[in-house]
């Protein structure tokens, strides 16, 4: 069968019908299809859409002037065979034959940076070039950073700062320390010391992680954090993952001792959501909730830049879905990464930024490689000795990416040096910027 991504097909029938048939092969001459058996209706012609690599669109052919005979028939479906001396089929068969073939050709023969090199124009000769720890990396990223004029022209106009505190050693370090010596720590830490935004006021703390469950304070750790942030005029909000099943009553637990009434909660769980309703508090759709396509190599990936404004929206841009989650749970707020391109944000919402996450696990992969020895022997990990406190997975420089946690994460530069990309976010009026320096 030939992929549904390189060659599609449909009939058009009468009454403006469509049938998508399944294509088995394909010829200079013509190809054998697949429909279902149930599928009795007359058809006038059938549209093709054959992938081309060069300009990373599909191109259509319509045939109607063909030869077609039944070649098979079974319980569930039927094959038939169409001929054709199409010209623009023909051609497009030529094609797509020659840039298939090449592709099994890399397939088979190179390595894999040696395929993605020639396809798509990603430097593998840059793979083996890594920093030799996590420091040095982060070093490297943020310290001397320098923002262009047309960022600093956008200082006037950014939302309210928030800042994540989303392991333990931020929040004991939060709240053995002064607010001024915190925050001088903290951007010094993560090389931002000399960055305009490291003078700028901070109006929230996120406490909690999005993604791993065990990065949550204890309960009196997260009554001495709340109790501090209000000494200090900070708001306090709590950010908690997913959710497991035997994790719900020390949810239920917590939730109901909090030390205020109506706390602001990012949720990246739907059952989360429930429970911070029923508790009387206020929801935020995080970010695992607000399903988008992000990848650090997606620059690398054939055709992004032709096709990269389809990627701004999502489910949370229909007016039905967010009325629902504000009917249903009472979420006002929806969580966004800057993920390097510019996505269509929700009213009043919440940008995360320079760190976004690609990809998270049910059980810490970090674990698994320092307890078990393998990445893919995933357990679960009720007693953690937090490992992710001195250890991290790192891959290429070049592409700006970090493991830590149960989770992948790339990090968005732009978002703290490039005006023009700041601004595309700042114009359509978040609700709060959160810097989550990892």
């Amino acid at each position: 069968m030939i992929p549904f991504s390189i060659l599609s097909g449909q009939l058009l029938a009468e009454g403006n019908s469509i049938q998508e048939i399944s294509i088995l092969d394909v010829s200079r001459i013509g190809f054998p299809f697949r429909v279902p058996k149930s599928f009795h209706k007359s058809w006038d012609a059938i549209r093709l859409q054959f992938y081309c690599r060069k300009d990373s669109t599909y191109r259509e052919v319509v045939l109607r002037d063909v030869f077609c005979e039944m070649q098979q028939e079974t319980e569930f479906f039927v094959v038939y065979r169409v001929e054709t001396n199409q010209p623009d089929y023909k051609a497009a068969v030529t094609q797509l034959m020659a840039e298939y073939s090449q592709y099994i050709s890399l397939k088979l023969e190179e390595d894999a940076g040696t395929l993605a090199q020639t396809w798509a124009g990603y430097p593998a000769q840059m793979d083996d070039v890594f920093a030799p720890h996590w420091d040095a990396q982060r070093h490297d990223w943020f310290s001397g950073m320098q923002p262009d004029a047309a960022w600093r022209a956008c200082i006037p106009k950014l939302p309210p700062l928030a800042v994540a505190l989303d392991r333990p050693e931020l929040w004991e370090k939060y709240i053995a320390l002064p607010d001024s010596e915190f925050f001088a720590w903290y951007w010094a830490l993560h090389g931002l010391g000399k960055h305009p935004i490291s003078r700028m006021s901070v109006r929230y703390v996120y406490v909690g992680s999005a993604y791993c469950p065990r990065l949550f304070p204890e309960l009196q750790a997260l009554c001495r954090l709340v109790h501090k942030a209000r000494r200090e005029n900070l708001q306090p909000v709590l950010v908690t993952s997913m959710l497991r099943e035997h994790d719900v009553p020390r949810a239920q637990d917590w939730l109901r001792h909090l030390p205020e009434q109506n706390m602001e909660l990012v949720c990246n769980d739907w059952g989360m959501m429930e429970l911070v309703k029923r508790a009387g508090h206020t929801p935020v759709c995080g970010t695992l909730l607000n399903k988008r396509r992000k990848d650090a190599r997606l620059a690398y990936k054939t055709g992004m830049a032709v096709h990269r404004d389809q990627l701004r929206q999502t489910a949370v841009q229909a007016g039905f879905y967010r009325a629902w989650l504000r009917r249903t749970y009472g979420v006002e707020t929806i969580s966004f990464e800057a993920c390097g391109y510019v996505p269509d944000l929700t009213p009043n919402a919440d940008v995360y930024a320079p760190f976004y996450q690609t990809n998270t696990a049910g059980h810490c992969t970090l674990y698994a490689v320092c307890h078990n020895g393998s990445r893919g022997r995933q357990t679960a990990e009720d007693d953690c000795p937090q490992y992710c406190r001195e250890r991290v997975f790192l891959y290429p420089d070049h592409l700006h990416m970090i493991g830590r946690y149960n989770s992948l994460f790339g990090a968005d530069l732009r978002i703290l040096t490039d005006g023009a990309y700041l601004d595309a976010f700042l114009s359509q009026k978040p609700r709060r910027l959160v810097i989550n320096l990892l």
